[in-house]
């Protein structure tokens, strides 16, 4: 098997209200990135008297928590949560579909359903 430490990365562009266009790029998380989201993620969930997840306790900041860990501006710094939570819901959803896939979450989470 071949493996890469480069992460992945897609370019994507982004249309402001005064019709000015800004590049970013959407960054596959690093593990220590992926485990912040993880852990802020774990704190959000419901448990049942089994001790198996129920769903969770909130959505806040649910797809912009993982938007401002792997989203990158024009100058490489990561777009701070606050401004990701003013982009149109469906921007931010379907960047945080790309995002769980690039990064895998998808797969841990069909994982730890598998074990449940």
């Amino acid at each position: 098997m071949k493996y890469s430490l480069k992460l992945k990365e897609d370019p994507i562009e982004i249309e402001g209200l005064d019709g000015v266009v800004k590049n970013y790029v959407l960054r596959e998380l690093d593990g220590l990135q992926r485990d912040t989201y993880l852990d802020g993620i774990g704190s959000q969930m419901k448990f049942n008297a089994a001790g198996k997840t129920a769903g969770l306790k909130s959505y806040k900041d649910l797809q912009a928590s993982l938007l401002a860990l792997c989203v990158y501006d024009d100058e490489d710094k990561l777009v701070p949560l606050k401004d990701i939570q003013t982009w149109p819901a469906g921007l931010q959803g379907d960047l945080f579909e790309i995002a769980n896939k690039m990064s895998r979450l998808d797969k841990g989470v069909k994982a730890e359903e598998g074990n449940g």
